[in-house]
């Protein structure tokens, strides 16, 4: 089976960045993230943690604009090349002033300087999952 994937290593701290448009129920407040993920290489004991940040843009809003706080959630190895499904992060408050329809900038990272990320091999970020609460049940 052929899939994409976005390799982070376990020594240097890398970013992935990509861009959605939040949807029409979304009801302007925080979200929360799942990493699936697999790995290249790794042992009984491995963790990765997983980092996310987010920033909502508006219509006239500058594009150069600082994300909110970043949320982390830590996920065990189970084995190489197996589906990896983190718990939920806590609360991720989107940077700006998010509405309906504003284009959701995200930034998503590997911390291999947490003392509990200890994963030897390239953690492989597959999908993030963001999960939102709405505000009507049709967009």
């Amino acid at each position: 089976i052929d899939y994409n994937v976005l390799d982070f290593d376990a020594t240097t701290q890398e970013y992935a960045f990509w861009n959605a448009r939040l949807p029409d129920n979304y009801d302007g407040g925080t979200v929360t993230a799942r990493f699936i993920w697999t790995s290249s290489a790794g042992g009984a004991g491995g963790t990765v943690v997983w980092g996310i940040q987010a920033l909502a843009i508006g219509n006239d809003d500058a594009i150069d604009a600082a994300y909110g706080t970043a949320v982390e959630v830590s996920d065990d190895w189970i084995a190489n090349g197996d589906i990896h499904i983190s718990a939920a992060t806590s609360a991720i408050t989107i940077a700006g002033t998010p509405q309906a329809g504003d284009m959701l900038m995200l930034r998503v990272y590997r911390d291999p300087a947490d003392a509990n990320d200890d994963l030897t091999g390239d953690a492989r970020l597959m999908q993030v999952v963001l999960e939102y609460g709405i505000n009507s049940y049709t967009e």
